[in-house]
């Protein structure tokens, strides 16, 4: 039996597509992604595909960002929620907003249950995607499929607590106090090490992250809280603006809590 070897590749279709975005100085816009079992067993995309070979999910796409190991690749992220299961991914595909597959890809393969069977099936997969020229490639996301839980965030702030890194200000504190030879008993120590890091935690500089983490998340809940719990009898609607350029504010932008403070 061969190594299985699993790729991401750009279509003929999608790279005619990019090639032509390039040419006319327009962007390729891709607006979804599908998911399927490769038709029941392990196989290797090519280029002529124009679909998958059994999709069974298809829906939108969760966030991407540019690799962090190269410039021209893209790292994709697809969520698929829990109501959808009871199937084995082995292959992923991204689409144009015409329905053209741009990219397709095999993957180990993996279980997508569906919370009916009695366990959580939210499902985060990344597909990584290299093109000549990254910059023409547009792709629709919808930010409120990527949600932060109040447990994930508690053990975010969990593992920053007990990181050696972290909390530098304090073990500074500690590191003078020894080295002038200050002696205290356990108690004593452990009564100032708390002070000291309640001290720190209310300081509204610190943590700027999880700060920022905080705000993204009440704003996300902000936002659902408006769609789903407000009796809303006509058709509710949202606005989005794609420049804020010539909007004025007064006041000072703090870049380490990433806000403007007035």
């Amino acid at each position: 039996m061969s190594e299985r070897t699993y790729s991401t590749i750009i279509t003929d279709e999608g790279a005619a597509l990019i090639a032509q975005c390039v040419l006319e100085g327009r962007m390729l816009e891709i607006t979804e992604a599908a998911a399927g079992d490769g038709g029941g067993a392990y196989y290797q995309p090519t280029t002529d595909q124009t679909a998958l070979r059994r999709e069974c999910w298809r829906g939108e796409i969760a966030g991407y960002a540019l690799s962090e190991y190269a410039p021209n690749m893209l790292d994709v992220k697809i969520i698929i929620d829990d109501a959808v299961g009871g199937f084995t991914i082995r292959e992923m595909g991204l689409f144009t907003d015409e329905g053209i597959m741009v990219a397709v890809c095999n993957t180990p393969d993996t279980e997508k249950v569906s919370i009916t069977g009695g366990i959580p099936g939210r499902l985060t997969m990344v597909m990584h995607i290299i093109v000549a020229d990254a910059s023409v490639i547009e792709i629709t996301i919808n930010p409120e499929l990527d949600v932060v839980t109040p447990e994930q965030l508690a053990a975010e702030i969990a593992a920053h607590n007990n990181s050696a890194t972290s909390h530098q200000d304090i073990r500074a504190l500690a590191l003078n106090s020894l080295q002038r030879g200050d002696a205290y008993t356990t108690a004593e120590s452990d009564e100032m090490t708390a002070e000291a890091i309640s001290t720190h935690n209310a300081n509204p500089a610190a943590h700027p992250a999880l700060q920022i983490n905080a705000a993204d998340i009440s704003s996300r809940l902000n936002t659902l809280e408006l769609k789903f719990g407000t009796n809303i009898t006509a058709n509710p609607f949202s606005v989005d603006f794609a420049t804020l350029t010539g909007l004025t504010v007064t006041g000072v932008y703090n870049s380490e809590m990433a806000r403007i403070e007035w």
